[in-house]
């Protein structure tokens, strides 16, 4: 990983794991995307997290662009609300709140209407508050015009939202929920969500690329630069969602940080993670809850999943992510991609579909070897009842993640629209 390279002639380069490379760029050409960056995550027998990278294209369209790198920051959008909640469930471990801690009990000196005095923060990380999903065109222009702290602009938005009722029906995807959920925990901790992401999350696990907006520096391709769906490139600045939207979807980071994450959710269902216990974990997940929603997951069933499968995707309108998670094989599959349109999706679609071939070929040619070997081993023996087995991966094409059938059934994007 880590070497750079060109494909023939006529193909976009590519950086890193060349067997990922090579089932990439053809999706990346079909769809005339800027660019691909894919990962396949998967845990080992100890408490450690593999990850092969690739990346292809361009960090923008357009001739003689710098290509992409597996070192390269992308913007994953909504996905940054597992990380909001996991943050959350670390403040509930210390005691600080509970999932059930009222919005009103953080800021008892605001005004609160009736209606929204029982939200808390479990319906807040779960779209079960009721509250709008995005800011107004006017509250986003307050936003961007402000020059007070993040911190204080949330309180404030708190402040507003308290004091009428709920806008929508329980079930609704609010990305403000998140935001409010947010100031809940800077209440009670005392600091900045930026702040608490980093002491909870990045620095425990060893996340060093993460920050917030847009990656690359304004006028300059030098991280990949966002695309509208017309294909032009989002140079200026603040070509994302205001920076009080942080909690619900303005991270950027590698894939490899990423993976780090999402492989600790995967550690941590086996109760193999420092960060939380596993009942937490699981209830992050949401698969035990009726709500059809974990806190940053959606959690679904399916058969090469060998049951759970956990999946969120995320756009700014210019970037698109997506992570897909079977806690069960240990696998998990993570997609990015500069450029956000109607056929953005359906190609990461096509992506992931192709890493869990890939996944599956591997995982099968490794069970043959563990099989040849045992048989091996036990031609003059009996093998023990307590012998270690290989395991078995059985991905059909029966369930819906095939080529066959549409990988996403319909589920929150989670698009945030500035």
């Amino acid at each position: 990983m880590g070497t750079h390279f060109t494909l023939p002639k006529g193909v976009a380069p590519c950086d890193g794991d060349a067997a990922l490379c090579a089932l990439l760029e053809p999706i990346r050409a079909r769809y005339d995307l800027p660019s691909f960056a894919a990962a396949i995550v998967t845990i080992g027998e100890r408490a450690d997290v593999c990850t092969r990278i690739c990346a292809v294209g361009y960090r923008q369209r357009g001739a003689a662009k710098p290509a992409v790198t597996v070192n390269d920051r992308w913007h994953i959008g909504s996905n940054t609300k597992a990380m909001t909640a996991t943050v959350a469930a670390r403040l509930v471990e210390r005691g600080l709140l509970s999932w059930d801690t009222r919005v009103s009990a953080c800021f008892p000196k605001f005004a609160c209407h009736a209606a929204a005095s029982s939200i808390t923060l479990r319906q807040l990380l779960t779209h079960q508050s009721g509250l709008a999903a995005n800011l107004s065109v006017a509250q986003t222009a307050r936003a961007r015009a402000s020059q007070s702290e993040l911190r204080q602009q949330r309180r404030q938005l708190v402040a507003r939202l308290l004091s009428s009722p709920p806008s929508e029906s329980p079930g609704t995807y609010s990305n403000l929920g998140f935001v409010v959920a947010a100031a809940m925990l800077e209440e009670v901790a005392n600091c900045s969500f930026r702040e608490l992401l980093q002491r909870e999350l990045f620095a425990p696990l060893g996340v060093q690329s993460a920050g917030f907006g847009q990656s690359n520096t304004a006028g300059r391709a030098d991280q990949p630069v966002g695309h509208g769906a017309d294909g032009a490139p989002a140079l200026g600045a603040g070509a994302d969602n205001v920076p009080l939207l942080d909690p619900a979807g303005r991270v950027h980071l590698t894939l490899a940080d990423w993976g780090r994450f999402v492989g600790e959710h995967m550690l941590g269902r086996r109760a193999r993670s420092d960060l939380l216990p596993a009942s937490t974990f699981v209830f992050l997940h949401g698969e035990c809850s009726d709500r059809g929603s974990g806190s940053g997951w959606i959690p679904l069933t399916r058969e090469w999943a060998g049951g759970l499968a956990l999946t969120h995707s995320g756009s700014n309108t210019l970037n698109y992510a997506v992570v897909w998670m079977a806690p069960e094989r240990g696998v998990a599959f993570l997609v990015c991609t500069n450029q956000a349109n109607e056929q953005t999706a359906k190609a990461c679609d096509e992506v992931v579909v192709a890493l869990l071939d890939l996944w599956k070929s591997n995982s099968d040619e490794h069970n043959d070897k563990n099989n040849k070997k045992q048989n091996r081993t036990t031609t003059t023996t009996t093998p023990s009842s307590e012998a270690s087995q290989p395991c078995e991966i059985n991905i059909t094409t029966g369930g819906c993640l095939t080529k066959d059938l549409p990988l996403l059934q319909p589920v929150w994007i989670g698009s945030l629209v500035a």
